[in-house]
């Protein structure tokens, strides 16, 4: 069983165009060594940058957004992390923040991709 509270935090950023486009904080089991990542869909994209707090912060275009998060997906293979990408869905998401009590940005994206992990690492 994975369970986050015991699990150490990764904080990785990457640059893009000689800016932090993509900060992730990532937990990582250290048994199973799992972690989540969020990740999206080309056709929720737009939508996706248009509900999130945080909008500034993503890249501009999918195919961007994209590159940075396959490069993150890579890195933490090659560290032997076992990677799941935890699909956020535009018209869920909003909800599962507010029954959580949540603002819609970076933290409540890394949550959501801890307990996608969680649930799939078990």
């Amino acid at each position: 069983m994975v369970s986050v509270l015991a699990c150490r935090k990764l904080h990785l950023g990457y640059k893009l165009s000689g800016r932090i486009s993509l900060s992730s904080e990532i937990t990582a089991t250290e048994s199973a060594r799992v972690v989540g990542i969020a990740w999206y869909r080309a056709q929720d994209y737009g939508q996706i940058r248009r509900i999130m707090v945080d909008a500034a912060d993503f890249p501009a275009t999918y195919r961007q957004w994209r590159e940075v998060s396959e490069r993150l997906e890579s890195d933490l293979k090659q560290q032997s992390h076992v990677v799941l990408r935890a699909i956020i869905d535009p018209e869920i998401f909003p909800e599962w923040c507010k029954a959580r009590g949540l603002n819609i940005d970076a933290a409540a994206r890394t949550m959501f991709a801890n307990e996608v992990a969680g649930r799939q690492a078990v």
